[in-house]
């Protein structure tokens, strides 16, 4: 104690002090170092949850991204493939319809060549019974002799026939 006086330090009021420091100590730490403490924790904790749904959210949106990304690539490959079948369909459907036009083409123009035909015998037939009579008409001016009705049937008959040879040939 001596000690402590000769420092000038009074035992009464170190003790005092001590007391002080403690009261401050215990209202401080239960009153200020405690609810700071919590609060300090509770932002901690915070930040730490913050962080793990940041972590979750940049994980959940790369998986989405992926996600997206396949649905994108699957979709582009069915709309390529459905592409392809129109197309295989459209070209199909090109060549049926060019094929029967050229059917009906082709059906138009033997039915042209069977009509032409047709009309052809005709003219031939008109022009040999024309001509027939004509072969008559010009005998009977030529030849001084009557012709019987069987003379002259017989004289066409003949003409005919040799036109028929004519037109084979």
């Amino acid at each position: 104690m001596e000690l402590l006086h000769a420092l000038g330090i009074d035992w009464k009021y170190l003790l005092g002090q001590v007391i002080n420091f403690l009261i401050v100590l215990f209202v401080l730490k239960k009153y200020a170092f405690g609810p700071i403490v919590d609060t300090l924790a509770k932002r901690t904790a915070k930040l730490e949850q913050g962080l793990q749904d940041a972590a979750a959210a940049k994980s959940a949106r790369t998986s989405g991204e992926q996600e997206k990304a396949a649905v994108l690539a699957a979709a582009r490959a069915e709309s390529g493939k459905l592409m392809q079948e129109t197309r295989a369909q459209a070209e199909e459907m090109r060549a049926e319809l060019l094929t029967k036009a050229k059917n009906d083409v082709e059906d138009v123009v033997q039915l042209g060549k069977e009509r032409l035909a047709m009309e052809k015998e005709q003219m031939l037939a008109s022009a040999k019974g024309e001509l027939a009579e004509l072969v008559v008409v010009a005998i009977h001016k030529i030849s001084p002799r009557v012709f019987t009705e069987k003379d002259e049937a017989a004289l066409f008959t003949e003409a005919a026939a040799v036109l028929q040879k004519k037109n084979h040939l």
